[in-house]
């Protein structure tokens, strides 16, 4: 019987072997399915189902960004076989990283076939796209995403200090913006109350904000169930 699998199953074993190389992983940062820093150095790994044209395209836009890309596929189920092969070969043309993922095993083991360059070999053609995953990157805490997904909110920073604002004003109620800083939200607290872009705010009076319905029946909800559970635990403990 053939192992029937999502895209997005092939994110937390990846997730898991790279964090336990002590790097830090996050999903679907500014279209990238995944994005990983350590000691500064940005790796991206774009996952398909299969090896076909379209996850070499992407891989290759993403070279716009850093030099150590790698594309994630299903194992497959017999090596040293002339697809097998050329996968590879491909791969390492290209300059591509190729990871596997066995999807027909218990433990779904994760094995690196091809490494990219070690060193740039040109001038990236992109570095304001890298700073903006790199700035994305910097501005979450918490991994509510799961890479290759599709059809579902995101988890981006903003949405996530949207979450931790919700989480302060659920615990204390109305408060203005000194309040908000003093409970640890982001320095541009006001502004996202102010802008109310997911309308999980109402304003009370001038200068004072407090949870909308919508937002309390967005922490209720459970589509941020993550993100939500960290904040609320994070604003228990500073209060």
């Amino acid at each position: 019987m053939p192992v029937k699998f999502n895209e997005t199953d092939l994110y937390p074993p990846i997730r898991r072997f790279f964090e336990e190389l002590d790097y830090r992983v996050d999903a679907e940062v500014n279209n990238c399915d995944v994005a990983m820093t350590k000691n500064g150095e940005l790796i991206i790994i774009e996952l398909k189902k299969s090896f076909n044209i379209t996850l070499l395209h992407q891989a290759l836009d993403r070279q716009k960004l850093t030099t150590q890309v790698y594309v994630a596929v299903p194992r497959p189920k017999k090596a040293n076989t002339p697809e097998y092969r050329g996968m590879l070969q491909i791969a390492s043309k290209l300059e591509i990283g190729l990871i596997t993922v066995a999807m027909d095993s218990p433990t779904r083991h994760v094995e690196i076939l091809v490494f990219p360059p070690a060193a740039p070999l040109k001038a990236l053609k992109r570095p304001d796209r890298r700073e903006r995953v790199l700035t994305e990157m910097a501005g979450r805490k918490t991994g509510g995403n799961i890479g290759g997904s599709t059809r579902r909110k995101l988890m981006t920073a903003y949405r996530e200090k949207s979450i931790q604002i919700a989480c302060v004003l659920e615990k204390h109620g109305t408060l203005n913006r000194k309040e908000l800083l003093a409970y640890g939200c982001d320095a541009n607290a006001y502004g996202i109350v102010y802008a109310n872009h997911y309308d999980w705010f109402k304003r009370v009076n001038k200068g004072l904000y407090d949870l909308s319905p919508a937002g309390q029946a967005m922490l209720d909800g459970g589509e941020f169930a993550e993100t939500v559970h960290y904040f609320r635990a994070d604003t228990a403990r500073l209060t």
